[in-house]
């Protein structure tokens, strides 16, 4: 900007972008104003009237896994019954199953990734499914901003989360496109991935710990400037993901998940270590 002489114009600009909050959003508001091209095949839109246990949903289960973090991808967090209880994610909900029969007998079939056999079907307790699955209800401040970890809040409203949102959705575009839920595929899971990484890849948000202290870059609560220019702790960065994962999941099919804990780091790191 010329001294600030375009600051009113990038602010009329971003307020008229649509807003993309996790009650209203809609794909109309997106190809009305143009930010997206086309809608998915099949579109749903609102995947919060669908029923939690579709053919092909991926899920967390507890079961017995091997947990064997040196023996690869391929094999970490399989399903073993030789192995130790844990919680897998590698879990899809099995076909042929009726709704009103998976509650009533508080037990659902699962396709695992079976260490010993390959691919396998698996029964598992529907309430510990219910536990390990259900979305995160996110509370708001007293100014109907959500509330994430550490105090961080999301105004979706704000000039800047709008600005930073559309930018999000232009990344998505190719992957959105490309989605077709009248058939619940990994290749529908893969673009949900690709969107996801997408908005991540976007996030210019640094650790304080890991990359050092930048006295030029935001430090707050706010999550559109986190999300611009920011830098924070390890809370931040979850929070600022989660707030922009969340109004999409409606529309793309996923649901956000808050949840604490450790990881193993595996890959890229060790290998440059080597």
């Amino acid at each position: 900007m010329r001294g600030g002489e375009d600051k009113p114009k990038l602010l009329r600009m971003a307020l008229s972008l649509p807003l993309v909050d996790p009650e209203t959003l809609t794909f109309d508001a997106l190809l009305n104003c143009q930010i997206l091209k086309q809608q998915p095949n099949g579109l749903i839109n609102d995947f919060n009237t669908v029923g939690p246990f579709g053919t092909g949903r991926q899920l967390h289960i507890e079961t017995t896994i091997n947990m064997s973090v040196l023996e690869g991808d391929n094999k970490y967090l399989c399903y073993t019954s030789k192995g130790d209880k844990g919680i897998t994610h590698k879990a899809f909900v099995s076909k042929g199953q009726d709704h009103e029969k998976i509650i009533s007998k508080g037990r659902i079939l699962v396709d695992v990734d079976n260490l010993e056999v390959g691919q396998s079907q698996i029964e598992v307790d529907l309430d510990s499914v219910v536990r390990l699955n259900c979305p995160t209800r996110f509370l708001k401040n007293v100014n109907g901003d959500y509330l994430f970890e550490d105090l961080v809040y999301c105004k979706y409203s704000s000039p800047i989360v709008r600005l930073k949102m559309a930018e999000c959705l232009f990344a998505m575009e190719p992957f959105i496109a490309k989605m077709d839920f009248t058939n619940n595929s990994k290749e529908l899971l893969e673009l949900q991935k690709q969107c996801t990484e997408s908005i991540y890849r976007l996030i210019d948000l640094r650790h304080l710990v890991h990359e050092g202290i930048d006295n030029t870059r935001y430090t707050g609560t706010d999550a559109g400037k986190l999300a611009y220019y920011g830098q924070g702790n390890c809370h931040h960065l979850a929070s600022v993901m989660a707030a922009f994962l969340l109004p999409f999941g409606r529309l793309l099919g996923w649901e956000v998940i808050f949840r604490a804990g450790s990881f193993f780091k595996t890959g890229r790191e060790l290998n440059e270590k080597d």
